[in-house]
C-alpha cells in the first residue's frame, strides 16, 4: 500500500485501482507515470546482496511460500525444455503477420 501510495497520488498520479476501473480496451498501456527508487544500500552500511539473499531463504522455508517471478522463470524453462502447444488458428494468425513484414 505505501508504494501505491508514493507511485500513485504523491507523484500526481491514479492507484492501481482508479486505473482499473477506467475500462480501457484500446489495447494500449494504461495511464500513469513512473517512479524510480534508487538506493545505494552501501550508505546504511549492509551487505545488501547478503541481506537479500537470507530475507528470500528465509521466506522460501515457509511452506506455499514463493518468490515473485519465480513461477514465470519455471514455466520458461519448462517451455524451452518441452516446447509451446500452439493451436493452428493461432499459428495461421502468426504466419500472416510474418508475411505481412
Amino acid at each position: 500500500m505505501m508504494v501505491e501510495l508514493i507511485a500513485g497520488p504523491l507523484i500526481g498520479e491514479r492507484t492501481s485501482g482508479q486505473v482499473a476501473r477506467l475500462d480501457i480496451s484500446d489495447g494500449g498501456p494504461p495511464p500513469g507515470g513512473e517512479l524510480f527508487v534508487v538506493i545505494d544500500p552501501g550508505v546504511f552500511g549492509v551487505d545488501a546482496r547478503e541481506a537479500g539473499e537470507g530475507f528470500f531463504a528465509e521466506a522460501l522455508s515457509q511452506p506455499g511460500v514463493r518468490l515473485p517471478s519465480q513461477r514465470r522463470y519455471e514455466t520458461r524453462k519448462r517451455s524451452e525444455a518441452e516446447g509451446v502447444e500452439v493451436s493452428s488458428a493461432l499459428l495461421q494468425k502468426i504466419e500472416m503477420l510474418g508475411h505481412d513484414a
